[in-house]
């Protein structure tokens, strides 16, 4: 009975160290965005994903995306190199203006409605786009980030704040 008490005690500091590891990593661990549109808390928890792609010629291409049961967000990120590294910042304007990343909301999901589309591309004279994307922390297990920017929906021009964006994938 005495040998196994220090088994015991191995054991147990194992657990709780595991325990205290898995509570330090955003939602328990699994990947997610949130973000506030206008003020309203959205979360996306599902297909949440970071596909990176070389097209070719020295680009880059990174497409960050959740979904909710009726909603999703994508954000869309360009790169001269493999450029999406922790403390990488994007904004607007990508590959020396000659393209834009981009922010886009669909509600509802689905939907071929225009008025459900909305996007960080400016769509009229008077838009003034704008967004801030920053890779806060990146290795071979996940990626963290944090974002903000204007969304305008596709049919009207109507302005959405998107702010206290971030996200966070497990790979």
């Amino acid at each position: 009975m005495k040998r196994l008490i220090p088994i015991f005690s191995i054991a147990l500091i194992a657990i709780l160290f595991a325990s205290c590891k898995k509570d330090s990593q955003p939602n328990g661990g699994n990947s997610y965005m949130k973000v506030k549109l206008d003020g309203q808390q959205k979360e996306f928890t599902t297909g949440v994903s970071a596909i990176r792609s070389n097209l070719g010629l020295g680009l880059w291409s990174m497409i960050v995306s959740g979904a909710s049961t009726n909603e999703s967000f994508v954000i869309n990120l360009w790169s001269d190199g493999d450029n999406f590294g922790t403390g990488q910042n994007f904004e607007l304007a990508a590959l020396g203006g000659t393209t834009e990343n981009s922010l886009n909301f669909m509600s509802p999901l689905g939907s071929a409605d225009a008025t459900s589309i909305w996007t960080s591309v400016s769509v009229g004279a008077d838009a003034t786009p704008e967004l801030h994307c920053t890779i806060t922390d990146a290795n071979d297990k996940f990626m963290k980030g944090t974002f903000s920017g204007k969304l305008y929906r596709e049919s009207d021009g109507a302005l959405m704040q998107a702010t206290e964006g971030e996200f966070y994938i497990k790979y």
